[in-house]
């Protein structure tokens, strides 16, 4: 892995400090960038804001959005092939699980 790149982006116009990180992994590379406000104790309009994205540069991996009956986007699939690729995804995913705890400040929900 390499060294972590701080950020800020925008999620539906509020500011949210993002942390990003290059995956190498033999012959697979993968960008993930993870952050959250923390919680504000509302919901949607009111709560907090959260991202992660992964980009992979290199390697097998198949990204779709999910779609439901009326065409809306409803989550999101990753597949992958090979060892390299299956290693990769877990550091991206314990990489933004980490940011995500981290920046929750610690608290349950």
């Amino acid at each position: 892995m390499h060294a972590i790149e701080e950020s800020l982006r925008r999620i539906n116009g509020e500011p949210v400090d993002t942390y990003r990180r290059v995956v190498v992994e033999n012959n697979t590379v993968m960008i993930v960038e993870a952050g959250t406000t923390g919680y504000k104790g509302s919901r949607r309009d009111d709560g907090g804001r959260s991202i992660l994205s992964v980009t992979c540069s290199r390697g097998d991996f198949h990204f779709e959005a999910l779609t439901d009956e009326n065409g809306d986007t409803v989550g999101f699939e990753v597949a992958c092939c090979g060892d390299d690729a299956l290693n990769a995804l877990m550091k991206v995913l314990r990489f933004a699980h980490e940011v995500l705890d981290d920046q929750r400040r610690g608290i349950d929900g």
